[in-house]
């Protein structure tokens, strides 16, 4: 499910006085923001203006034309349910976690394989069922090394086989520094922050710059 990114995250800050100190009293600053009160204070920071929740947006293709129909007064009231369950997922923020461990794990190493290829191999359990962060990808480098795959490497695989509607195998060229830059320049934050969430993982290093660098210029 894609992740909606919202933007009250200055105001929470404010409110909360969300300094490096406050995340450093914990080991994991996951342990607070899953915080059944922080999550309720966060939802309450937020507020739930319809307009801007379901504000349609073009992204390059035509918007569909509205569909009316007549509903009874129960009909109304389950409709309206529904759309107050569609919100609590568009309001839901993207989590605050830790940067995760970088991968640097061999399994083995072969000498005797080095220079039979000077590519390298990359094996994938595309088994159904697996969660993606216990699916196993390896790679064999061409000196032989047999190791575990990077979170990149992992990411770019997961992607071919099991691709994340929003999301490209290789980061889009608007998260180059200069392109960023001029985004930035022209204050279209929703519009990074929006596809900063579809491409990148929540413990990503890069997702934490994109967010920050967002944040920075909102006022």
């Amino acid at each position: 499910m894609r992740r909606r990114c919202m933007l009250p995250w200055s105001t929470v800050a404010r409110n909360f006085n969300t300094t490096s100190k406050d995340f450093n009293a914990v080991k994991d600053p996951a342990e607070l923001f899953f915080n059944p009160d922080v999550q309720a204070r966060l939802k309450t920071l937020t507020g739930r203006d319809e307009n801007r929740i379901f504000n349609p947006k073009k992204l390059g293709k035509r918007l569909s034309s509205p569909k009316y129909e007549f509903m009874t007064k129960a009909q109304l009231e389950e409709a309206l349910k529904d759309s107050q369950k569609k919100m609590d997922i568009k309001l839901q923020m993207p989590p605050l976690l830790s940067a995760r461990q970088e991968i640097n794990e061999v399994i083995t190493a072969d000498p005797e394989l080095k220079g039979l290829d000077d590519s390298k191999f990359v094996f994938t359990d595309i088994s159904l069922g697996v969660p993606e962060r216990k699916r196993l990808v390896v790679v064999r480098d061409p000196e032989g090394t047999l190791r575990k795959a990077t979170w990149e490497e992992r990411e770019r695989m997961l992607q071919i086989y099991f691709p994340r509607p929003g999301r490209e195998i290789l980061p889009p060229p608007m998260f180059n520094e200069d392109n960023l830059k001029r985004l930035l320049e022209k204050k279209s934050y929703i519009f990074i922050l929006d596809r900063a969430c579809a491409q990148f993982e929540p413990d990503r290093t890069g997702w934490s710059h994109y967010r920050k660098s967002s944040m920075s210029i909102i006022k």
